[in-house]
């Protein structure tokens, strides 16, 4: 876990990947996963709000979140060769609203983020030894079309899930539980009532629900139906 600080910047942008394009038609690299977008999301609030507490102020929502969203595709970003060489999950700080502020706001400007960047470690720490498994539920409700339901996927946190709908045994090259979109939660999936949900999710540390082994052969994957309550 990192990030790379630009003291003071403009605009006070909290992003993370992707930034980065692939020439030559400037194509922004590909999102991460919902799982991992998730994990994203719940440390930057953890970190945003120990900017906060510094001294009230924060970076608003619209200036958080992945860099090709609330600013541009940044050729050449830190975080990006961090992230998608790496592995490593890593944050963009641009802060304060102007490039030359005078001392006293740079100082306070300064020392807000550093707050950030301490709960940054704090992040890391928790990330480096959480052996906590996560868990998951299917939410079915109503659909619009006759004989079909709709479906998602819920976890205790920030998690990928493998899926199938088929009752064939789920492993890492199941289908990938996928975002609806930008901040918009989890994708609604529209399923016949009745069909046969086998699943198991994986945490951003690597801890697999139930102690699962997606190999093709273990048997203890989640299962479900996905039918509407009597």
């Amino acid at each position: 876990i990192s990030s790379s600080m630009t003291p003071p910047g403009l605009g006070n942008f909290f992003m993370w990947s992707p930034g980065a394009y692939q020439l030559p038609a400037r194509t922004t690299l590909p999102r991460p996963s919902f799982g991992t977008e998730a994990f994203f999301w719940a440390a930057s609030r953890q970190i945003l709000t120990a900017i906060k507490t510094s001294r009230g102020t924060v970076v608003t929502p619209a200036r958080t979140g992945p860099i090709s969203d609330v600013l541009y595709s940044a050729a050449g970003n830190s975080g990006d060769m961090l992230w998608y060489k790496y592995g490593i999950y890593a944050w963009n700080f641009e802060v304060g609203t102007s490039f030359q502020p005078n001392w006293t706001e740079a100082h306070d400007e300064t020392m807000e983020f550093s707050n950030g960047l301490v709960e940054l470690f704090r992040v890391a720490r928790s990330f480096d030894t959480d052996h906590t498994r996560p868990e998951s539920r299917i939410v079915v409700s109503e659909s619009s079309t006759a004989g079909m339901v709709s479906l998602q996927f819920e976890a205790t946190e920030p998690a990928a899930v493998f899926y199938t709908l088929d009752g064939s045994v789920p492993t890492l090259s199941s289908t990938l539980y996928a975002s609806a979109g930008v901040r918009e939660g989890g994708e609604l999936l529209t399923v016949p009532a009745g069909t046969t949900v086998h699943w198991f999710s994986i945490d951003a540390a690597g801890n697999v629900e139930q102690n699962y082994e997606p190999d093709g052969k273990s048997k203890n994957f989640r299962k479900g139906i996905a039918a509407l309550p009597d």
